[in-house]
């Protein structure tokens, strides 16, 4: 699985013309991320890591985790009956440490929400979207091995930037 990722990484910053559709270029010092079955993208910091996934992680519909000093990221899967964008925006909007905001990008609708009672063990912050295969996408983003959470950390600016980038890439006509 993790060559499967660093194989799409590779792919994706040599052949940028290979897109149906152009994407922004990445910002100095960003990459892009995806998940070609769902068609989830989005930008890292180019020295993100990608780990191993345990049977556990794989259980619990995790597809993707990795990150580096300043942040840890988790991508996870989860059917549409399980739970929905819509029910899962609803639960946040009755959380009283969550801050939500609600992008709409290209016809999908993708929540994004800031834990403001954060912890070095609490999500900090996340992202759900529906995915173009018809799943629940939800992006986690964590502390990486540094623990730093406060205001000034790393972590939130790393979080806003990949929450700014969450898209929707029809995959299809990549030769992959």
């Amino acid at each position: 699985m993790r060559r499967f990722f660093a194989a799409l990484l590779i792919l994706l910053m040599l052949c940028p013309s290979c897109y149906a559709q152009e994407p922004q270029p990445a910002p100095h010092g960003w990459v892009y991320m995806a998940y070609t079955y769902g068609g989830i993208n989005f930008i890292v910091p180019e020295d993100t890591l990608l780990w191993d996934l345990s049977p556990s992680d794989r259980s619990m519909g995790i597809i993707m985790i990795g990150g580096n000093a300043d942040f840890t990221i988790q991508l996870r899967q989860f059917a549409p009956e399980v739970i929905s964008v819509d029910a899962f925006k609803d639960k946040l909007l009755n959380e009283p440490t969550a801050q939500v905001k609600v992008n709409e990008k290209d016809g999908s609708t993708i929540v994004c929400y800031r834990n403001t009672a954060a912890s070095a063990n609490s999500e900090l912050f996340g992202i759900m979207l529906e995915g173009l295969d018809g799943n629940t996408y939800k992006i986690s983003i964590f502390t990486g091995e540094s623990e730093a959470f406060d205001s000034d950390a790393k972590v939130w600016e790393i979080a806003q930037i990949i929450a700014d980038s969450v898209s929707l890439q029809v995959f299809s006509q990549w030769p992959i």
